[in-house]
């Protein structure tokens, strides 16, 4: 019995399980060094390891700075120092107008690293004496809805019919 065509079939069996193995580490690789998913999915909120900062906004960050969480940052300072708080894509317009630099801030959150970096996941916000929630309690960031746009009643969406 010839042996070689198995030899050559495991030959190729192993190179190109090895071939796999290669593409599947380098996708992982790439995988991990996608910064555009929120920042709540990363790891589980924790209650428990919530912090409450207070300070004054010294920088409002509204442009994507590659490696860190999408959406909107404050940079809130106090003597202790300057925190890159993360609030999401989803506050309304008339919240974000009301985050202005040197306007006093209350956060509330779970500090938390992203890719070498420590960010402060706020839950909630106080500024201008209006609390805001930024996160449910397991972490996931809240679409708040505009004051000015209340959301519709299910019979007004029915045109007046129940």
């Amino acid at each position: 019995m010839n042996t070689r065509p198995f030899a050559v079939v495991l030959s190729l069996t192993l190179f190109c399980g090895a071939v796999a193995a290669t593409v599947m580490a380098q996708e992982q690789n790439s995988a991990s060094e996608v910064t555009d998913q929120p920042a709540a999915q990363m790891k589980s909120y924790d209650t428990a390891r919530e912090i409450t900062f207070s300070g004054a906004i010294q920088e409002v960050v509204t442009k994507h700075i590659p490696g860190s969480p999408a959406g909107l940052h404050l940079l809130v300072g106090n003597s202790g120092g300057i925190i890159d708080t993360h609030v999401g894509p989803y506050l309304p317009k008339d919240v974000q107008e009301q985050l202005r630099t040197g306007e006093p801030v209350q956060v509330t959150g779970m500090i938390e690293t992203f890719q070498g970096k420590d960010y402060l996941l706020a839950r909630v916000l106080v500024v201008g004496g209006r609390q805001i929630t930024v996160r449910n309690e397991h972490g996931f960031l809240v679409r708040l809805q505009s004051p000015a746009h209340p959301q519709q009643s299910r019979n007004e969406l029915n045109g007046g019919n129940q």
